[in-house]
């Protein structure tokens, strides 16, 4: 059968028949049915997944990203609906993909260079109109938050029982259990605090 591959952008189509291809709108094969899966179109290509890993390929069949990894995602699919269309649209835009690889999470690009080493039990996308990068959660017994920038700096060690995104250039954390702070994009923590219950500015 053939599907729409998304309903945003119908240049290409699905074609699932035990495997998954894709044909162009006049229905001539582009990448051949030799897939298990293929996702959305997204920044120049398709994740699809061959033989139990994960890599990405152009609309030609074109290798991008190796099929190396356990899971490829991009950061859109995790944000529910009804967010801020800006930012939505930023988080569609954002040509970086949450990957996973020996059991830990990690950051690659389109190209699939790492930004992000794969060492990470989760992450999570920190994004508004002024800040991009991601929360990291490490791999321990507490799970401990920290942020990195989108370029694969390290701007806070992981050290938080939790963290919010950022909302008008500042997140909140929690240190302790109703115990909240607030922190700007330099990762200063704000005077005032701790508070019991914190909200976005």
């Amino acid at each position: 059968s053939i599907e729409p591959q998304n309903k945003v952008d119908f240049s290409y189509y699905y074609v699932k028949g035990g495997k998954w291809g894709v044909v162009d709108t006049l229905l001539n094969q582009t990448v051949q049915a030799r897939y298990d899966f293929i996702h959305d179109y997204h920044c120049g290509g398709f994740i699809a997944e061959r033989k139990g890993k994960w890599g990405k390929v152009n609309p030609y069949d074109k290798i991008q990203i190796q099929f190396i990894y356990d899971e490829i995602q991009t950061f859109a699919k995790l944000y529910p609906q009804g967010i801020d269309p800006e930012e939505l649209q930023l988080i569609r835009d954002f040509p970086y993909y949450k990957a996973k690889k020996d059991r830990a999470w990690g950051v690659i690009d389109t190209a699939g260079n790492v930004i992000v080493p794969f060492e990470f039990s989760k992450i999570e996308l920190a994004v508004d109109s002024s800040y991009t990068g991601f929360i990291t959660i490490q791999r321990n017994k507490k799970n401990l938050y920290g942020f990195i920038d989108e370029k694969g700096k390290q701007m806070c060690l992981p050290r938080f029982v939790k963290t919010e995104a950022f909302k008008n250039g500042f997140a909140r954390v929690q240190i302790k259990h109703k115990e909240w702070l607030f922190i700007d994009e330099e990762m200063n923590i704000l005077p005032g605090g701790p508070y019991k219950d914190a909200q976005d500015f």
